[in-house]
């Protein structure tokens, strides 16, 4: 199929985790963590290039290793400063627009990455957003984000926290920015569906146990229904 032209998909990924060390590789469902999600993106946006950008810190070499042994190309850059990271890739990779995700969102829809491409495509926003406000659940977030907007923008972050947050320089000075938000149907926003910390990982476990079809067919609402079923097993599962 041929690549869509000018579009790329940026996972933001690492080893290092205060609450959840080595988290990216972490077996969940038969493979590593971020296996599950890369399965996502590649079998349902095919036509999508994946790009995956890590920190040049030697505890990721193990994490750069499988992705480029999986065919995902890697690009390893600055621990702290994500944002440099991401025009690394963009230097690597000349995407006219890119779609950021993390690597900790294992069950991500990407039928969300379909919809905020199409609004993207319409209004041609600087960024669009499922998170502002936050309406889908965490480990659903969609961010589409002009290339050359964001090159402007990191020349103009300042703190710490931009850098580091990548896109929150957007939402900090959101009155400088066309940002076209999207919403849930459902407000979900109390739902964690990422993984950081070893309770939820078990979660995505229990239900990817629960699948009887390959994952990446399951939709955020069947997913989301089977969770509803684990609340008697896990309790409040739902926040």
């Amino acid at each position: 199929m041929e690549k869509r032209k000018g579009t790329g998909i940026i996972v933001q990924a690492r080893m290092g985790s205060s609450r959840l060390p080595g988290k990216s590789l972490l077996p969940v469902g038969g493979q590593p963590l971020i296996g599950l999600l890369l399965e996502r993106l590649m079998r349902n946006l095919p036509d999508i290039p994946v790009v995956v950008a890590t920190s040049e810190h030697p505890e990721n070499m193990p994490l750069a290793d499988y992705c480029m042994k999986r065919g995902v190309a890697v690009v390893r850059g600055s621990e702290e400063d994500v944002a440099s990271r991401f025009l690394a890739v963009l230097d690597t990779f000349p995407f006219d627009r890119f779609v950021r995700v993390n690597g900790d969102s294992p069950l991500l829809d990407t039928a969300l990455i379909e919809r905020a491409l199409q609004i993207h495509a319409q209004d041609g926003a600087d960024l669009v957003t499922n998170i502002f406000p936050r309406t889908f659940p965490r480990g659903q977030s969609v961010e589409v984000v002009s290339s050359k907007t964001f090159r402007k923008a990191c020349g103009v972050m300042e703190s710490a926290e931009e850098k580091e947050h990548v896109t929150f320089h957007f939402y900090l000075f959101a009155h400088a920015y066309r940002i076209t938000n999207f919403t849930c149907e459902h407000d979900w926003s109390t739902i964690h569906l990422a993984v950081d910390t070893q309770k939820e990982l078990d979660r995505v476990t229990a239900i990817l146990a629960r699948m009887i079809r390959p994952h990446w067919t399951y939709s955020l609402k069947e997913i989301i229904d089977i969770l509803a079923s684990l609340q008697s097993e896990y309790g409040s599962c739902l926040t």
